[in-house]
């Protein structure tokens, strides 16, 4: 697969706009040709979050390739904080408040680190939680200097 540079800048805007294109209940793939329009409604399968973010990716990306590969790339990225959200947890670097469906609050040092691994043109084969935590760390010590 054709590899794309992913800046910091771009994956954290793809990132924010994750709460906007969870809500979406239809898609349309290829945007903004004629490509079949397709009723996700509120599902939350992986299939659904999928085709939100491939119609999502379509809409802020010309080219198709570019957009399969940043969006696997976000995809790998999000699942796998969601995976271990709670080791990031009793890390201090995630906080719930407690709702359901409610916001998760995601330290922007997680987010950094998250796309130091996800975002690398060569995926890093010693990423891990444990490294992604204390990458996450050093960020926050480096901010905080």
């Amino acid at each position: 697969m054709k590899t794309f540079p992913y800046s910091y800048d771009e994956f954290c805007n793809h990132f924010r706009a994750m709460s906007i294109v969870r809500k979406y209940e239809t898609v349309q793939l290829n945007y903004p040709a004629t490509g079949p329009v397709l009723e996700v409604g509120q599902s939350k399968d992986f299939e659904s979050q999928s085709l939100r973010l491939l119609d999502y990716m379509s809409q802020v990306i010309n080219d198709r390739d570019e957009q399969a590969y940043k969006a696997a790339r976000l995809m790998s990225a999000m699942m796998f904080l969601a995976a271990n959200k709670g080791a990031f947890m009793s890390a201090g670097l995630v906080q719930e408040n407690g709702e359901p469906d409610a916001p998760v609050m995601i330290s922007p040092h997680l987010v950094k680190a998250a796309h130091h691994f996800f975002g690398a043109e060569n995926m890093d084969p010693m990423m891990s939680v444990s490294a992604i935590i204390e990458l996450a760390r050093r960020f926050k010590q480096t901010d905080a200097a």
